[in-house]
């Protein structure tokens, strides 16, 4: 009996462990995206300093069905790694969205409107 326990306490720890590493703590990790994705309410998540506000940014990220997120520059790397899981998985949504070449069109836009800045 008390191996079993241990057992499945072992078990129980692991999975949190893992949950907290892979960022399932924060709000953005790969189970939010697919949440967000469902309910078609999508953001990109930036992590750090921008030289383009993301309200600026979304007027070219709208037609591409998604918002800009500024995260901050503070973030721990298990938020990093959720995020990180969280745009990966938006990114992949929209490559069947919009096509695979709409990165390159929206980085693009992007650095037109980067350009009005300097």
């Amino acid at each position: 009996m008390n191996k079993r326990v241990f057992v499945i306490v072992l078990i129980v720890l692991t999975s949190v462990i893992l949950s907290w590493v892979n960022g399932f703590f924060y709000r953005f990790n790969i189970i939010t995206a697919k949440c967000d994705i469902a309910n078609n309410n999508l953001y990109y998540v930036h992590v750090g300093d921008l030289i383009v506000y993301p309200i600026e940014m979304n007027k070219i990220s709208k037609k591409y069905g998604f918002k800009n997120i500024s995260y901050g520059c503070t973030v721990s790397e298990f938020e990093l790694n959720g995020i990180e899981d969280y745009n990966d998985e938006l990114i992949e949504f929209l490559n069947i969205k919009n096509g695979l070449d709409w990165k390159n069109k929206y980085n693009k836009d992007l650095d037109s409107l980067i350009n009005l800045y300097k």
